[in-house]
């Protein structure tokens, strides 16, 4: 689960570390006191937010058990940690 969150919060967040990135070097950090011209930043909140929805959607699609099938939990059997999976 916490795979899928943090896969979620990266892609989230990609487009204003690519953004940001993209800033810096073009400036060459220069302009640290200038005002933040907030229009980018909705534009990157909603790309951020589609390949969020686009995660999200793969992970519903192909990450998840067949109609019938039952999960097994981890288990520790002989000091060894069996991971958990479908049946």
């Amino acid at each position: 689960m916490i795979r899928v969150i943090l896969i979620n919060l990266f892609l989230l967040l990609l487009p204003f570390i690519i953004y940001f990135a993209y800033v810096y070097l073009v400036k060459g950090g220069r302009g640290k006191n200038e005002p933040i011209n907030f229009t980018p930043l909705i534009i990157l909140l909603g790309i951020g937010l589609i390949l969020m929805m686009g995660a999200i959607a793969y992970f519903i699609q192909f990450e998840s058990g067949k109609p019938g099938q039952r999960y097994i939990p981890p288990k520790v059997e002989n000091g060894v940690l069996k991971p958990g999976r479908l049946e």
